[in-house]
């Protein structure tokens, strides 16, 4: 028997508790739509607030925010221990501050905005939480996409291969769920509802994946801590979504108690006559607050490769657990096994297959990777070497 050592056992319980708060955070979100309560109108109906579960989801993100004040605390006390340079060195603090904090609130408004789209989607009745966490495969399509027009990022042919096993994935996940739909319901009535949210939901992955290259460009060029971006973040998202949106819904015409977009005095009406509404949504905070936690410190201690792994796994827990918890609420929670959910676990498997091929965990028999890496040196040394003519050039000059 292998003795594990203390790091290795910390390691195990941050990726433990990366997979299952990823889990719930879907499982939660998706079983507070699914619950009923009486409103302002004294009408019974489903607890859809997608923009007040955005608002629970920055609370949980500012957390993240107290890591990354606690590391400047910190930096900012050795500055000031400092006999020479104080000043130039304070100078330097603050204004890396003020300066990231500002820059930041650009992908907080990309982030706000596909937060409150997804939720739309996950909120939609036909929405079942294993095809929303399924299609968050589009993510890495999207991504690959937008690195190569703005980031000037040029993909190896097995990223390639990867982002289009994920769309054939995405497909299938898609094509499964929409024909389920169609057969169990009214036809093209309950077909167009989910195509909605199926929209809702790649359209907020475009909008996260436009957020993470953001962040790739931020992280590079401001040398941000990913405590910094997310903490600050959720800072932003909370500011914006109590002045500017959450006033807004509900003023905006539609289909939510009062005529409005989102009634948010509905919600809290909804949450004083069930208080069993309380557990999913606090779980939801919870599960966000830990799951932004234990994925930092997987990327710390591990790397971005095996959080992909256990993203996908993500997934897979969330299908089987949403069958699990149909079953034991006798149907009020989660979705049934059907013949269609053969065809979701395959579209499942592609779209894993199509992540793992992408970020080198299989390889492709065939695929030269050595000569791809060295194309890659190659063109860093070309750069290098570019860089060290152009300034002999200029020695040459002067």
């Amino acid at each position: 028997m292998v003795a594990l050592g203390p790091q290795t056992i910390i390691t195990l319980v941050f990726a433990s508790g990366l997979l299952a708060t990823g889990c719930m955070t879907t499982i939660f979100s998706k079983s507070s739509f699914q619950m009923r309560s009486k409103g302002i109108d004294n009408e019974i109906h489903f607890f859809s607030k997608p923009w007040i579960q955005t608002m629970i989801m920055f609370l949980g993100m500012m957390v993240l925010l107290v890591m990354f004040i606690c590391e400047k605390v910190r930096e900012y006390v050795g500055i000031f221990r400092q006999r020479e340079g104080r000043s130039a060195a304070q100078i330097k603090f603050w204004r890396y501050i003020v300066k990231s904090s500002v820059i930041l609130m650009a992908p907080g408004i990309f982030d706000l905005t596909a937060t409150g789209i997804s939720s739309m989607g996950l909120s939609n009745p036909a929405m079942s939480s294993s095809v929303y966490q399924m299609l968050g495969g589009a993510v890495m399509v999207y991504s690959g996409v937008l690195s190569i027009i703005f980031l000037k990022t040029k993909l190896a042919s097995f990223q390639w291969i990867g982002i289009g096993l994920c769309v054939v994935g995405l497909i299938f996940v898609g094509f499964a769920s929409t024909l389920h739909d169609y057969l169990k319901g009214d036809g093209l009535g309950d077909i167009y509802g989910l195509l909605l949210g199926i929209f809702d939901v790649l359209l907020a992955q475009f909008l996260w994946s436009c957020q993470f290259v953001v962040e790739e460009f931020l992280l590079q060029s401001l040398d941000c801590s990913a405590a910094q971006v997310v903490g600050t973040e959720g800072v932003y998202g909370t500011i914006w979504m109590s002045l500017i949106v959450l006033p807004i819904m509900n003023i905006i015409p539609g289909s939510d108690t009062g005529g409005v977009w989102e009634n948010t005095l509905d919600t809290f009406v909804m949450f004083r006559n069930n208080a069993w509404l309380w557990i999913p949504n606090l779980g939801f905070l919870i599960a966000i607050m830990l799951y932004n936690y234990c994925g930092q410190s997987v990327t710390k201690r591990l790397s971005c490769v095996h959080r992909t792994i256990l993203e996908a796994c993500r997934s897979l827990f969330v299908w089987v657990v949403s069958i699990a918890l149909h079953y034991i609420s006798m149907g009020r929670f989660g979705e049934p096994v059907s013949l269609f959910s053969i065809i979701q676990l395959f579209g499942f498997v592609i779209l894993t297959l199509g992540s793992l091929i992408h970020n080198k965990i299989i390889k492709v028999p065939g695929l030269n990777y050595a000569a791809e890496k060295t194309e890659e040196a190659r063109e860093e040394y070309d750069e290098l070497t570019g860089e060290a003519s152009d300034a002999e050039d200029e020695e040459d000059r002067s």
